[in-house]
């Protein structure tokens, strides 16, 4: 099938699809500094536009034909972690690498609206659970009614990451739309839990995890998917309980060159226990927490910037599970 992805970011979801044998032949991306790491990744085209200037005409005049129209809108106004702000402080957050704002929580519109114009045979929007909350339906419930309304049959899904492979907690919302048959009963294929080690290095000494009760630190193993990925380049428990962090000594991020030594860190660490000082993780390893492949970063991205493009992204085992479902739909569809 061949797939146009809209708010594509870096494209973790175009990943999946490349992985599951579709043909990604277009992308649509707002900001300049994500598109150029998308073109440097990926074969399709990356354009850089705003989603509310395009017409799903203008989609197939400049892509072709395309069977999918895959979106994974931005979540700022619909995610649990921004739960402490005002719906006014979160719908007009921007989180631009130029430090521009710009509107995000109606964007879930825009792709309906796109999706009625183009008629593409499956459309596929990804977020945040969250969106699919009752306290979020003034959102969402107009665009399933604007996508029922051109014709289309609804399966909305909440999908956990982890229990596709990926090494990282990641519950997300996923609304699949069809033009052909109603969608059938569907048991996904679940793979085998994949821990969080599996990202880092030989090299690291080990990964700490530090109890918040006690605030110790000790080496424990990661036997399981990393929790929460922050903006600081670390990873901590839904509640806070613990965070992880790795301690081998490196300093600089060896991907971009940044560095990786959290000073806050140092004063504590000696108090606990004289160890060196802990580190973030870096770009390569937040790659892997995502089970995304090698990706070929600009010098003008640091490692701060790298980590947003990663974790505001699919995680490509996520998106080739819904791939292998629309092919199985698809079959269902051939065999009516």
């Amino acid at each position: 099938m061949r797939v146009v992805s809209t708010f594509a970011g870096m494209g973790g979801s175009s990943f999946g699809y490349e992985q599951a044998g579709f043909d990604m032949i277009g992308a649509i991306e707002f900001q300049e500094d994500i598109a150029e790491v998308y073109n440097l990744t990926h074969p399709a085209e990356c354009v850089v536009v705003n989603v509310r200037d395009l017409s799903g005409r203008d989609l197939i005049d400049h892509f072709g034909e395309f069977d999918v129209l895959d979106a994974s809108p931005p979540c700022q106004a619909f995610s649990t972690l921004n739960s402490g702000k005002t719906l006014a402080e979160k719908t007009s957050e921007g989180a631009h690498g130029d430090g521009s704002y710009q509107r995000s929580d109606d964007l879930v519109h825009d792709w309906a609206r796109l999706v009625t114009e183009a008629m593409p045979r499956y459309a596929v929007m990804e977020n945040v659970a969250m969106l699919a909350n009752k306290k979020h339906r003034a959102w969402l419930w107009p665009a399933l009614a604007e996508l029922t309304g051109a014709g289309y049959r609804l399966s909305l899904q909440i999908l956990k990451a982890e229990g596709f492979g990926n090494p990282s907690t990641r519950k997300r919302m996923v609304l699949l739309a069809s033009r052909d048959v109603p969608w059938d009963e569907y048991e996904w294929p679940l793979s085998p839990m994949v821990p969080a080690s599996v990202a880092f290095p030989p090299e690291s000494v080990g990964i700490v995890e530090k109890a918040k009760e006690d605030r110790g630190f000790r080496f424990r193993p990661i036997t399981r998917p990393c929790p929460v990925i922050s903006s600081v380049g670390m990873a901590y428990g839904a509640r806070g309980e613990t965070t992880i962090i790795v301690d081998d000594g490196l300093t600089h991020d060896p991907i971009t060159g940044s560095t990786l030594l959290p000073k806050r860190w140092m004063s504590e660490m000696r108090k606990a226990g004289g160890h060196r000082p802990m580190r973030k993780f870096h770009t390569r390893e937040i790659e892997r927490l995502m089970s995304m492949p090698e990706i070929v970063w600009p010098a003008s991205v640091n490692s701060v910037r790298a980590w947003a493009m990663i974790g505001n992204s699919v995680p490509p085992v996520l998106t080739a599970a819904v791939a292998a479902r629309m092919v199985q739909h698809a079959e269902l569809v051939h065999a009516a």
